[in-house]
């Protein structure tokens, strides 16, 4: 409202000046100064309007951002706080079932001079299941960890037709379940796994690749370079496994050379355990 107060003020002020020099020719040249000021004057002024319109655009953009944020927040911390209750309940169940079975023990005992050696151990026979029934439902119902990283570090040439890639130098490996000798993963426990790979080639080759499961080509990746020129190819599968599952990344081309230097790898890890799901939900 201040700039078009301005620009009103303004515009009257350079009709102003023409009549008044229409009657004083002497001061005409002082008008036409007056009039390139204030077209200078106003036009900083409509850049400026512009500008205000932009930040206040921007800053309704940013406020529907935010709002959008905290109320991913609050679905997050909402399914949070449902996990949380349904691994409670669990528990919940496995306490009363280990109880439960502990009073039918002592019910059918029949030995009255065995009492006092039976209530001492009594403790100890209704936390240990508790306790071991209890960790093993968390960790099928979370997800034992698996994870691997493994890098080629040295040059593979010559590479024969069907050979896997052995990535050499392991970066992590949770569970064990990656073998740098053969570069192969071995799945520890059944479940959804996620498995991912980039490849750098020489300049001037066509190379094949894939990943193999159980030895049966599961994906295929294609890679095709100029000369003097290195490309690099990328690929992520989702595989449900079975434990002893293995999987590796195999060159499918004859006398094919494969870049190391850290520039190709090799990482996977699990998402979600099937095996020995719990038959009790809450």
């Amino acid at each position: 409202m201040k700039s078009r107060g301005v620009k009103f003020a303004l515009v009257f002020a350079i009709l102003w000046a023409q009549a008044f020099a229409e009657d004083n020719y002497s001061q005409k040249d002082d008008v036409y100064a007056l009039q390139s000021a204030v077209g200078h004057i106003l036009q900083r002024l409509n850049d400026r309007d512009i500008h205000i319109n932009t930040l206040e655009d921007d800053v309704k953009h940013l406020t529907a951002l935010l709002a959008d944020q905290v109320e991913t927040i609050r679905e997050q911390n909402s399914q949070i706080r449902e996990q949380n209750s349904r691994i409670q309940h669990l528990e919940e169940i496995i306490r009363s079932t280990s109880n439960e079975n502990h009073d039918t023990s002592e019910d059918t005992s029949g030995q009255e001079h065995a009492q006092s050696s039976t209530s001492s151990k009594s403790a100890s026979v209704r936390t240990a299941p508790y306790e071991n029934d209890a960790q093993r439902i968390r960790r099928e119902y979370i997800g034992a960890p698996v994870a691997f990283l493994a890098i080629l570090t040295n040059h593979i040439t010559h590479a024969g037709a069907h050979q896997p890639i052995a990535f050499d130098r392991v970066v992590t490996n949770v569970g064990g379940a990656y073998n740098a000798h053969l570069g192969s993963f071995v799945a520890p426990i059944s479940g959804i796994y996620v498995f991912s790979t980039t490849l750098l080639s020489y300049p001037g080759h066509t190379t094949g690749f894939g990943f193999v499961k159980n030895n049966d080509l599961v994906s295929r990746l294609y890679l095709k370079t100029s000369a003097g020129q290195y490309e690099t190819v990328a690929q992520t599968i989702v595989l449900q496994l079975a434990k002893g599952d293995d999987i590796t990344v195999r060159n499918e081309s004859p006398d094919e050379t494969i870049h190391g230097s850290d520039y190709s790898t090799f990482a996977g890890f699990l998402i979600w355990e099937t095996e020995n799901i719990p038959a009790v939900v809450g």
